[in-house]
């Protein structure tokens, strides 16, 4: 008699709960990509693309701004970027595959906006914090407080000291 209640519930149960939704359809069409601001095809030659536009991307300059209208231009290959090709390729992969948690994801939550691929880019810190500390020591300033001039009797005013916070500057990177 309880092992009749007992299957009948989980039948009920069975029948009752929802069912997960599934991996994914393969013949369900690949989502719209977007790389760097242009759509990107998902052809076999799309990882070749991706890794041009990227370099592309690389061989441009960032620009800091220093403070008083003074700004900095660092190509990016000196903050130590480069391209991270196994990511790019698995980001890739990730885009064609149905199953992938990435689209099974964008499934379930209903998105159908262009997928927005991130930069595959890391930073080599030490090359980068080198460059932070070189850009650090040309561009920071101590604070003078005003003082009179005895020679010429003029007032010289206060200069405003300034300092490049090195990890802040790292991490907005």
């Amino acid at each position: 008699m309880l092992g009749v209640a007992v299957g009948c519930g989980l039948g009920i149960g069975f029948l009752l709960v929802p069912r997960a939704a599934g991996p994914g359809d393969p013949t369900e069409p690949a989502p719209v990509v977007q790389l760097l601001g242009a759509p990107l095809p998902l052809d076999e030659q799309a990882i070749e693309e991706a890794s041009a536009r990227v370099r592309r991307y690389l061989a441009s300059k960032v620009s800091l701004e220093l403070g008083e209208g003074k700004r900095a231009e660092l190509p990016l290959g000196k903050l130590g970027a480069q391209l991270d090709r196994a990511r790019l390729a698995q980001l890739i992969r990730d885009t064609r595959d149905p199953t992938s948690p990435l689209l099974r994801a964008r499934r379930s939550a209903g998105l159908s906006d262009p997928l927005v691929q991130p930069l595959p880019i890391e930073l080599r810190p030490e090359l980068a914090l080198a460059e932070l500390e070189r850009l650090k020591d040309s561009s920071d300033r101590l604070p003078v407080d005003a003082r009179m001039d005895l020679e010429n009797n003029p007032l010289v005013p206060e200069t405003v000291g300034k300092l490049l916070d090195v990890d802040r500057t790292y991490a907005s990177l």
